[in-house]
């Protein structure tokens, strides 16, 4: 896995994007030198073709972006692929149209974009088959042992079944000798830890994922070191579920990391950094969507009695309650379809936009843990381990937790769990991630 903007991200997904990147330009190029009558090569190189070709390849891949195209990377049906191929293609042109109103340099002549345009959706489509049938057998197929039997281990073969795209298999699992405990379900067992080098020998893993119950003895940890010391890869299970799966294993968190350690802190200087930055964003957000606003209010002023704006008290940073503020909904039953223009607000959850007050007033951040009720605070600490901790970092629009599978993760221990990644990885680049995919998700209607 390779680690861009402090997530994990497959081998073979990022490898598909930077081929897709080469093959979209190469398709624009192709398409220069089949429609010129003249040598292209002046165009390309001193007439601005060469960056208005790589505009419109940006262009292209923000569409397979959006679209979900790096996210399932496997081929389901080649029908939905091509749809979704000729959806980017057209929104391409309407982008790429309104650029070049604005900047004629950027311009791409009408001949280019149609043979480039045609030459990649025929080029993607044929790579993306072939990709799916052949290279994922390579990239995708990173063979990893469990060795243990902690829960964590079972949660990390979950994950991997059912995200074929991570880029792992699991090849089985070898339970740990002398520990009383039940054999971890549906996953293929190999032996026991005494047997362990003739199993690695057999079965040949790109990593070992050790999960133990209790303590290792010093014979198995000195076997661990001899294994890790002949060139094995030997991951500590909590280490692997971060990186697979995006979160924390919160069972798996010692007092001493949150006492002698600063794993799970919240780094200083971005707090610094998103406490000044964020409100003057706020500031210039609520310009800019003061229109928008005012439409979404008198909408709703229509279909609602009473007040349009709810306040509704929430828990903040250190544990500090203040008052959020978001635009009041119609009742769940009583909601429209997401046609017309109530429906827009649902579709792009536009209700939240008054929460930018509450960025602007420095009680709430663009990116972090959800907000949660006071009523709520208790019994949920008293439930989750570590609950509370998410309450270093102040709260957001959007977060982590928010944009893993939807817009939403109903297990509040996977929400707890994504959001102490989010503080212990907490980052600029991070948070622009995260408002990217929110973004995204927005666009998909997730």
């Amino acid at each position: 896995m390779i680690r861009l903007f402090r997530v994990f991200i497959p081998v073979s997904t990022f490898t598909l994007f930077l081929a897709e990147i080469l093959l979209t330009g190469l398709c624009f190029v192709a398409g220069a030198y089949l429609v010129f009558d003249v040598d292209p090569t002046d165009y390309l190189l001193y007439d601005g073709g060469a960056l208005a070709i790589l505009v419109v390849t940006v262009i292209i891949l923000l569409g397979f972006y959006f679209n979900g195209l790096y996210s399932a990377v496997y081929v389901k049906s080649r029908i939905i692929l091509l749809y979704q191929l000729f959806l980017v293609i057209g929104m391409t042109f309407l982008v790429e149209g309104l650029i070049s109103s604005f900047a004629v340099q950027l311009r791409v002549p009408i001949r280019v974009m149609i043979a480039g345009s045609s030459l990649s959706v025929a080029v993607i489509f044929g790579w993306r088959l072939f990709f799916n049938r052949y290279a994922m057998e390579i990239l995708g197929n990173a063979r990893v042992l469990l060795v243990g039997t902690d829960p964590v281990l079972e949660a990390v073969e979950r994950y991997v079944a059912s995200h074929p795209q991570s880029g792992f298999r699991v090849a089985g699992y070898v339970h740990e000798d002398g520990a009383n405990s039940e054999p971890l379900p549906g996953i293929k067992h190999l032996g026991g830890t005494g047997e362990l080098t003739q199993i690695i020998h057999a079965t040949g893993p790109s990593r070992v994922v050790v999960g133990l119950r209790q303590p290792a003895t010093v014979e198995f940890a000195r076997l661990l070191e001899d294994l890790r010391y002949a060139g094995q890869n030997i991951e500590e299970a909590a280490d692997t579920y971060e990186k697979v799966c995006g979160r924390v294993w919160v069972r798996g968190i010692q007092p001493a990391d949150l006492i002698y350690t600063s794993r799970f802190g919240a780094p200083i200087r971005h707090q610094i950094v998103q406490r000044f930055t964020n409100p003057v964003w706020a500031l210039l957000g609520l310009i800019v969507t003061f229109p928008v606003m005012a439409l979404v209010w008198l909408l709703l002023k229509l279909h609602l009695k009473g007040p349009v704006l709810a306040r509704q008290e929430r828990i903040g940073l250190d544990g500090k309650r203040f008052l959020q503020y978001r635009f009041r909904l119609p009742d769940p039953m009583k909601r429209p379809s997401r046609t017309g223009a109530l429906g827009a607000v649902l579709k792009f959850h536009l209700d939240g936009l008054p929460q930018l007050v509450n960025v602007l007033k420095g009680e709430m951040a663009f990116v972090g843990p959800r907000p949660e009720r006071p009523e709520y605070l208790e019994p949920l600490s008293e439930a989750i381990p570590y609950y509370p901790q998410r309450n270093c970092v102040r709260p957001g629009m959007t977060g982590w937790a928010q944009i893993q599978d939807g817009p939403r993760v109903p297990d509040t221990l996977a929400n707890v769990e994504y959001d102490l990644y989010y503080i212990k990885y907490m980052s600029m680049s991070l948070d622009a991630l995260i408002l990217f995919q929110t973004i995204r998700a927005m666009l998909r209607d997730e």
